[in-house]
């Protein structure tokens, strides 16, 4: 893929983001010893729901939706990992299945400290990645979520709404990823600064086979309120074979097309998640939670 020179803006702040281990470096497989989560089951606050649908458009026909409304249909289009390490950015997180449920008509990602060992290697907090890998998929359209984020005082905390390319297809990463949304809570990010540094989204790509997203372009999203948390929003990717543009309840934010970088070409799939980076946790009160209201696909009607 050709570097765009055009990132508008902000690419030095992310510059970490782009020199990952391979995601098959996780511990999937192997057996977890897993240590009881520091707060009880029945003494969480779960997040209150606020839902709101998605507006109809005919310029667009629905393809996929899913309101998370019952358990099974959960469990009927979505997958989850389960006793499995991620090898980026060494996340302090292990992923299981009970981590993520539905509540209230919405899927919530509870990311628990709780201590987990695989394979010699633990990890203190516990978290949840669901995909429409193998169930859904889809070249072209537009890819939405309506989410609330979790508390970004939460250390290192790092939900992500993205998409990756269905198999067959060329490894990871030369195929390209989509980060519809990263919300990345660091140390770099001063308290007044929240809502202009910590919501990014992202083409990635990188040269060769397992060996990391060497490449990638990035948009950053402000928010008008205070807090970027305290409410639900719409977080999109409109993609045509020679345009990626990304937007926020409706707004557009940032737009690359086929001039400046390479346009992903194959169907890819949804991916939620939470990861935590390592940072110093201890006096922070956990869980925490990350909640999709609904997810859709559209593909563009034709006339």
């Amino acid at each position: 893929m050709r570097t765009s020179t055009a990132a508008a803006g902000g690419l030095h702040v992310l510059l970490h983001v782009l020199l990952l281990p391979s995601l098959s470096e996780s511990s999937e497989g192997q057996e977890p010893r897993r240590t009881p989560a520091t707060s009880k089951a029945e003494d969480r606050e779960l997040p209150a729901v606020v839902h709101s649908r998605a507006k109809n458009d005919s310029e667009w026909r629905l393809s996929f939706s899913e309101d998370f409304l019952t358990p099974h249909n959960f469990t009927r289009y979505w997958t989850k990992k389960n006793g499995t390490i991620m090898g980026a950015f060494d996340d302090d997180q292990c992923y299981f299945s009970d981590n993520a449920f539905v509540h209230d008509g919405a899927l919530v990602i509870e990311t628990r400290e709780q201590k987990t060992t695989i394979a010699g290697r633990t990890t203190n907090f516990s978290s949840a990645w669901v995909t429409t890998e193998d169930y859904f998929s889809q070249k072209f359209g537009r890819f939405a979520f309506r989410a609330k984020l979790p508390n970004g005082s939460a250390p290192g905390i790092f939900p992500a709404l993205w998409l990756m390319p269905q198999s067959p297809a060329p490894c990871w990463p030369t195929a390209g990823e989509i980060d519809v949304m990263e919300y990345v809570n660091h140390p770099g990010c001063p308290p007044q600064e929240l809502a202009s540094c910590q919501v990014h989204s992202t083409l990635h790509w990188g040269d060769a086979c397992g060996k990391g997203l060497g490449h990638g372009v990035h948009g950053l999203w402000a928010s008008p309120s205070a807090n970027i948390t305290d409410d639900f929003h719409v977080f999109a990717v409109e993609w045509t074979e020679d345009r990626l543009a990304w937007s926020v309840d409706g707004v557009e934010f940032f737009a690359q097309n086929s001039s400046t970088v390479e346009i992903p070409q194959l169907p890819f799939y949804f991916i939620i998640n939470t990861a935590r980076r390592p940072e110093p946790y201890e006096s922070f009160p956990w869980p925490v939670h990350f909640t999709i209201d609904w997810v859709r696909a559209w593909t563009r009607v034709t006339r």
